[in-house]
Formats: structure tokens, C-alpha cells, sequence
């Protein structure tokens, strides 16, 4: 797929002028590159409507705490004002064709950045229109992205590990043999004009793996670039390696950590806002002046201007990527 294609500067533009009133707006009408609506039935799937009132401080929320909304798209080639369809909701999915791929969408609505995930159950068709996620990590599955019809590219194959910037089109997969589960981020970027890209999993660069453990209570750390530190840790050192999806302005991490005794450096958010979805097992993290467990399906914020840190209860795997509050065309990114 052509980087004309990933990008849409009409999109590009209604996302700054979401994200400079504050995510509350993500009910903004989508509007391609050719000044047509890309939705019709609804104006955002899976209801992003931000942070509610009193929320600026809001730095969890737990999978059970969300509710897993049904969904259903398909296409209508009949239909006048474009082809694609979607319903929200058990009784409209219901009713919906009985070949519209259906799945179910959780949203966790934060501040700066919603993060939602996207469940398809095994042999379910995939049928997704792209919208306003501006990052989408394919947790497990593969999926075909088809360019929107009448934009120049060909369509993409995308499996487990791989990721999208500011893409746009459709994610089909008619005939898929496992679960599919899609991560999407709908947050800001410190590039200007954020360039759409594809990157592979085995494209990611795989930082070196890093231990971090407690000494008498004080924390220690040691890297693998310094192989003589790494002798120094213990054995139920924590093990963490992180693989970095560089993009223009942004980034997605894959961070994997072996269970251990003590928990990861102290350390106080002086950047910017980072969400992050727990994939896999279970964590403790504290954030400012809260501590809570987080198991998978979890989500939480790193919010600028905090100090936290994680403990490994077991081997888990988190996904995070920043959440600027509003492009800055001057600074330099340094996801």
C-alpha cells in the first residue's frame, strides 16, 4: 500500500482539530481524501466519546470495567451514499446481514488517547473500515488491508506483530483460521505532517534485554551492552526487552518482562502522556499515588508529570504508545 493511500490529509486535519479541543470530540464525521463521508449509519464505531467529566487524573481502567460492545459490518453495494455498513449494539447486530462479520469492541477512553480492541471469535469473517484509529497493532490473527475503493494501492498482508501509522482503508480476512484480535489507538503525533507506514514485526528493532532487580532495597539495573553488570543480578532478576515500532512522530512498544522479585526503576514522566494495554499476564504498577494490579485486558496511563514504576507478579507483555496531547510541528519525536 502506497503512502498516499495510508494518509489522508482531510483525516489528518480533522484529527488535529479533535485533539485540539481534547479527545472528548471523537464523533467528528470522517472524511476521506475525496471530501466523501467514510461512514454513514454511525459517525464513530464502538462509541469513542472520550474522557468524561472530573476525568483528567484517570490512569486505569480495567477490561471488566468496560463493557464489550457487539458490532457488525458488512458491505451494501446497493446502497447510495456508499457501500459500507456497521451496527452497534446486540439488537442492531441482530438484525444485521447473516454474512456481516461480527465482533466485539471494548474502548478505553483516557484524556489524551482512546485505546480500543477489536475481537473477532475463530472463523469469524473480518470485515473492519478503518476510521479514526491513527495506530493499529494486529495482537493475534491475519488480516488483508484493501486501499479505500477508487484511491490508487494494493492490498496488504498483515499478520501477528505487525503494525499500522495513520492508516486508512479496509481489514478483511473472509475465511480466517484463529482468533483475530486488532489493538487501535486513536492519539496524536509530534511529526507536522505524520507520514502513514506499515511495519513488519520482524522490521521492529529489538532493544538489548535489561534486568532491573532490588538490592537492599535499592533498585539495580544492568543491560546487555555491559555483559560484566549483567553477572552482578540475581536470578529472579526481572528480564524485560522492548521492541520499538518507530513511526513519524509516534511509536508503538512491545514490551515483554519475566517475572521477578523486584520491580522496574523509579522513574518520573517528564515527556508525555503514554498509553498502554496489557497483552499477556499479570502486573503491578503504581502511577502517581495509586498501585493497582493489572492482569491482560487491562489498560493503563503514564500520565506527564508522574513518578511509578512496574513489578512482574508473572511473565507479562504490555503495548504502549505516547499520547501527546496536540502536534507540536517543532519538536523533535522522541518515541
Amino acid at each position: 500500500m502506497d503512502d498516499a493511500t495510508m494518509r489522508g490529509t482531510n483525516r489528518r486535519s480533522a484529527l488535529r482539530r479533535v485533539f485540539g479541543v481534547g479527545a472528548a470530540a471523537f464523533a467528528l464525521p470522517l472524511i476521506d481524501r475525496a471530501g466523501l463521508p467514510l461512514i454513514n449509519e454511525a459517525a464513530a464505531q464502538g462509541g469513542f466519546t472520550g474522557a468524561g467529566k472530573d476525568q483528567s487524573d484517570l490512569l486505569f481502567i480495567k477490561s471488566s470495567e468496560v463493557p464489550s460492545i457487539p458490532m457488525a459490518e458488512w458491505d451494501d453495494e446497493k446502497a447510495a451514499t456508499g457501500p459500507n455498513r456497521i451496527a452497534e449494539g446486540k439488537a442492531n447486530v441482530d438484525t444485521a446481514p447473516a454474512n456481516a462479520s461480527r465482533y466485539e469492541a471494548r474502548t478505553f477512553a483516557y484524556p489524551t488517547g482512546t485505546i480500543r480492541v477489536l475481537t473477532w471469535k475463530k472463523g469469524a469473517p473480518v470485515n473492519h473500515q478503518i476510521t479514526f484509529e491513527t495506530e493499529i497493532f494486529v495482537v493475534s490473527g491475519s488480516v488483508t488491508v484493501n486501499p479505500i475503493r477508487g484511491l490508487p494501492g494494493k492490498p496488504t498482508k498483515l499478520s501477528t506483530g505487525d503494525a499500522m501509522f495513520m492508516p486508512t482503508g479496509t481489514i478483511v480476512n473472509p475465511k480466517p483460521t484463529e482468533e483475530t484480535v486488532l489493538l487501535t489507538f486513536l492519539v496524536n503525533t509530534a511529526g507536522p505532517n505524520p507520514k502513514g507506514t506499515i511495519m513488519r514485526a520482524k522490521e521492529a528493532k529489538v532493544g538489548p534485554l535489561r534486568l532491573e532487580w532490588l538490592e537492599n532495597g535499592k533498585e539495580m539495573g544492568a543491560s546487555a551492552e555491559k555483559p560484566d553488570e549483567m553477572k552482578k543480578a540475581p536470578k529472579d532478576a526481572i528480564r524485560l526487552v522492548t521492541t520499538r515500532y518507530q513511526f513519524d512522530g509516534n511509536s508503538i512498544r512491545y514490551a515483554s518482562l519475566k517475572k521477578g522479585a523486584g520491580h522496574t526503576s523509579t522513574y518520573d514522566n517528564k515527556r508525555v502522556d503514554v498509553l498502554i494495554y496489557i497483552a499477556k499476564g499479570r502486573l503491578r504498577r503504581k502511577e502517581g499515588d495509586q498501585t493497582v494490579e493489572l492482569v491482560a485486558g487491562d489498560t493503563t496511563r503514564e500520565k506527564l508529570g508522574n513518578a511509578g514504576w512496574w513489578e512482574a507478579v508473572e511473565d507479562s507483555v504490555f503495548i504502549s504508545t505516547d499520547a501527546p496531547v496536540r502536534a507540536n510541528p517543532d519538536a523533535k519525536a522522541k518515541a
